[in-house]
């Protein structure tokens, strides 16, 4: 988090993130309980599902899709920071309530290029 004044080398993070996921996802946890955050979660069992979704596709190549699905273990401590950088003092939040023209086009751009991946799956 910014508010640590961290030095952290985003390449090396990258590299190391073995080593840098689960402090991570255990920081994030204990700051939002610091602003009351009621919900739990393993950021141990967060790590490691992260983790074995994302080598799995190294073991065998047919198992490339389960890759896709490693951001579910992120999803617990992204709505933890969420809920703590919402009712945090330090920071000022602006939420916006609908989406902007551009980020409509992206996402569409996006749902078309999930259909012609899957599309071009099946015909395989």
């Amino acid at each position: 988090m910014q508010k640590d004044q961290l030095n952290i080398n985003p390449t090396m993070r990258a590299v190391f993130s073995v080593f840098y996921l689960y402090p991570l996802f255990k920081k994030i946890l204990l700051f939002a309980q610091e602003k009351s955050y009621t919900h739990k979660y393993s950021p141990f069992l967060m790590f490691l599902g992260a983790i074995l979704l994302s080598i799995i596709p190294m073991v065998s190549d047919s198992y490339w899709i389960l890759s896709v699905f490693s951001f579910i273990f992120y999803i617990p401590a992204f709505n933890a920071l969420n809920y703590a950088k919402l009712k945090s003092d330090q920071l000022v939040i602006i939420q916006n309530k609908e989406l902007t023209v551009i980020q409509t086009c992206l996402i569409s751009l996006g749902l078309i290029l999930w259909i012609l991946i899957l599309v071009g799956l099946i015909m395989k």
